[in-house]
């Protein structure tokens, strides 16, 4: 169901009250009586107008109230639905709401408030049921880290670093993947609603010079479709009943909350970039049918200029150079280019020591690509370069968080095992936007 907001309702009601006014200027200018038809228009849009203005009143009482409401519990109420969820989840505590769960007792407040808004979004979205408690979508954070820590405070490398007796705030996470394919450019699509086709055209209608009196030649676009699915994601970690407990007062509530988020969002890259598209795995782009591809040899080899060059060449003969494109390789891949020149006697190097550009593109590196493919006898050991049109693909989002606390599996341990699920699919629109080597020798 679409959300229309009350500014949106209220510019709805203005441009309604305008064609009554036409209804009735027209026949003013042409100084006759409105019709019959005019007559029942006007009074049709009448009792339309009535059942907005009723909404909008009922709109503009419940924003007082909330705003009231928000006013009451010290949330700045300026800067709108943007600033409102940043206020909402600065104050939400995922520990709170684990220890609710980890001791049988029910949410309260905010924490309540905020799983029974998951519950509505995943319903709508996925139309199925949360079976822990919920966060909605909007406090999702695409972060980095691993998908899976022990948290525990007798082991000071497990958790007892983040118990105080005179501790600061911050916490020093672990070094994880650089998440990439986002930042180059891949369009996301928040908030969807049950399975998802997007129309693709596959051939545009071609003119054709004809005589003065000949019939044009038909010729007309043709379709098919990208069809996008919920596929549920999940991350865990296990946090000690302890540090539960003496953590309350520190930044580890939101640190447990973005380390979850994080291990999402590090799964989403590296499917974006390689996943198989075995069920119920989403496709990546490497493994998109149709994408170019760019070989240096039977048994891998060096890359060069002239490989980076194909790859641009593959993109503009299939007219998909429309925007703004880019590289994205491994790190090993980055120093041979550094250490290779253009050639033998120019004294310049393919990848320039200063800057992130080849062949005049931004260019980055991710661990995340892949670095242990096989090309004849390079085995285990080719790594993978992409270039193409990074907002031609799409990364959608269905619902809100499903969060699972465990008290009992690691029971004996003192551990809670907290699971988050969310939903997501992805796809290349159009394959063209993209070529790929997967054979590079970076030895």
């Amino acid at each position: 169901m679409k959300v229309v907001t009350l500014k949106q309702l209220k510019e709805e009601r203005g441009a309604h009250k305008k064609e009554m006014q036409d209804i009735l200027g027209l026949a003013e200018t042409e100084k006759r009586n409105v019709t019959d038809e005019e007559a029942a228009e006007f009074d049709t849009k009448e009792i339309e107008l009535r059942a907005m203005d009723a909404k909008i009143a009922s709109m503009e009482k419940r924003e007082k109230f909330r705003m009231e409401q928000l006013a009451q519990t010290g949330t700045p109420i300026g800067g709108g639905e943007k600033r409102e969820k940043k206020e909402v989840a600065k104050r939400y505590s995922l520990l709170a709401a684990i220890n609710a769960k980890a001791n049988q007792r029910s949410l309260e407040g905010l924490e309540l408030e905020m799983h029974q808004e998951a519950v509505k979004e995943t319903r709508s979205s996925v139309g199925g049921s949360i079976t822990g408690f919920g966060m909605p979508s909007f406090m999702l954070d695409m972060g980095q880290d691993k998908e899976k820590r022990n948290l525990v405070v007798g082991t000071d490398n497990k958790g007892g670093y983040t118990v105080p007796t005179d501790l600061s705030n911050r916490i020093i996470p672990i070094l994880s993947p650089r998440l990439k394919v986002m930042e180059m450019g891949a369009m996301a699509m928040t908030g969807l609603t049950g399975n998802v086709d997007i129309a693709r055209e596959t051939a545009r209608p071609v003119a054709v010079w004809e005589g003065e009196n000949d019939a044009n030649a038909k010729d007309e676009s043709t379709f098919d479709k990208i069809s996008l699915s919920p596929k549920r994601l999940g991350a865990y970690t296990e946090i000690s009943k302890q540090l539960l407990l003496q953590s309350n007062n520190l930044s580890i509530d939101g640190w447990v909350r973005r380390k979850l988020s994080e291990a999402v969002a590090i799964k989403l890259d590296a499917t974006a970039i390689n996943g198989s598209g075995t069920a119920p795995i989403p496709r990546g782009i490497l493994n998109t049918s149709g994408i170019g591809s760019v070989a240096i040899g039977t048994n891998g080899g060096e890359p060069l200029r002239s490989h980076l060059t194909a790859l641009e060449n593959a993109i503009a003969t299939s007219d998909a150079d429309i925007g703004t494109m880019g590289f994205l390789t491994t790190p090993g891949a980055r120093k041979k280019l550094r250490d290779t020149k253009t050639d033998a006697g120019s004294g310049k190097f393919i990848w320039e020591e200063q800057g992130s550009s080849l062949l005049g593109y931004n260019a980055q590196i991710s661990t995340q690509m892949p670095s242990t493919l096989t090309k004849g006898t390079l085995s285990a050991a080719a790594h993978a370069m992409i270039f193409g049109y990074w907002p031609g693909f799409m990364i959608g989002q269905w619902g809100g968080l499903d969060v699972v606390v465990n008290p009992y599996i690691k029971d004996i341990e003192g551990l809670v095992r907290v699971t988050v699920n969310s939903w997501w699919d992805m796809a290349v629109e159009h394959p063209e936007f993209f070529a790929a080597i997967v054979d590079m020798d970076v030895s």
